[in-house]
């Protein structure tokens, strides 16, 4: 178990950045614990710092007892940092093919060469692992990055964006692997950073939401659903939104919270996603707003029940309101 306190700034522009904000939180041995949140929300300053690629401005982390700045070279002994594509990437020989690649590491890290037949297999690369690194798409690439992480084991893992371009089907053999394998059987503690609540929800026993540094709150997935009551969750995708119609949604009687995105600044393809005491009663009102005022194209609606990224956007939309009052 360890604990983190912690907080790092710098200044750019004469304006201090709080990267990570006082973060609290404890994290069982064996557990999987997700960070959920997006681009700049803290994911990777924090792993950065748990890693002892960074030491925090404020506060500290223990890691199995050793502090993460006094006993530095300790902490390196028990964690394994496995940054994504979009978050650090790898280095390797372009000339050198995969495998050669990973035999070469594993050599460097006195890691038994069998390790590397494993690794390849878990990442989906064996009809590539005698081709060329050089000749690699970023997906190829993602998934080989994974591989030079998992060579190494560990009691800990910090997995950042781990699996950014790898397809699906090989990002549900990873995460059978690290619950069943990693977690459950070797009782490795793995903290898993994402921007995707789905794939958060699925795999981890509890998950923290970040917000601009901050910790918003952590729970298990089913719990933090049931704190924002049970509302119904109604999606929507067309074509031709003006950027101002989440305005209009939210007077509607009965809607409670709104997402809008749209591909374009004034109009374009749209998704909307929004929750309602009852289904029923607001979408006749949501439907006649886009296809009269709007005169928008339709193409999708669905109905279903709250999931991890409705806490996220509940959330957020009051962290907005308390900005606003302080305002």
């Amino acid at each position: 178990m360890f604990f983190a306190n912690l907080i790092l700034g710098r200044k750019q522009r004469k304006e201090k950045i709080v990267a990570v904000d006082h973060i609290n939180l404890q994290v069982r041995r064996g557990e999987i614990l997700g960070l959920l949140g997006p681009n700049g929300s803290g994911k990777t300053t924090l792993f950065k710092m748990l890693a002892g690629l960074l030491y925090p401005t404020d506060g500290t982390a223990y890691i199995f007892g050793y502090d993460i700045v006094k006993n530095h070279m300790e902490v390196l002994r028990h964690v394994n940092f496995i940054p994504g594509m979009l978050t650090g990437g790898i280095w390797c020989s372009p000339g050198l093919s995969a495998r050669k690649n990973l035999k070469a590491m594993a050599e460097l890290f006195n890691i038994p060469i069998k390790r590397v037949d494993e690794v390849i297999q878990l990442a989906g690369l064996d009809e590539i692992a005698d081709v060329r690194v050089g000749t690699f798409s970023s997906g190829m690439m993602a998934r080989l990055g994974l591989a030079f992480g998992l060579l190494k084991e560990s009691p800990i893992y910090l997995l950042d964006e781990p699996t950014v371009g790898i397809s699906i089907e090989t990002v549900k053999e990873i995460h059978n692997y690290l619950k069943e394998h990693l977690s459950r059987r070797l009782g490795a503690t793995i903290l898993y950073a994402s921007h995707i609540a789905r794939e958060i929800q699925m795999l981890c026993d509890r998950v923290a939401i970040l917000h601009k540094g901050k910790l918003l709150t952590i729970g298990e997935p089913e719990e933090l659903i049931r704190s924002i009551g049970k509302p119904e969750v109604i999606e929507m995708e067309g074509v031709d939104c003006p950027s101002n119609a989440e305005e209009d949604i939210r007077k509607i009687e009965g809607v409670e919270l709104v997402s809008l995105r749209t591909e374009q600044e004034t109009e374009g393809n749209f998704s909307l996603r929004l929750h309602a005491k009852s289904a029923r009663d607001v979408l006749p009102e949501i439907v006649k707003l886009f296809s009269r005022k709007y005169n928008s194209h339709i193409k999708y609606i669905n109905i279903s029940e709250p999931t991890l990224e409705d806490v996220y956007l509940h959330l957020i939309q009051k962290e907005k309101c308390l900005e606003e009052l302080k305002d």
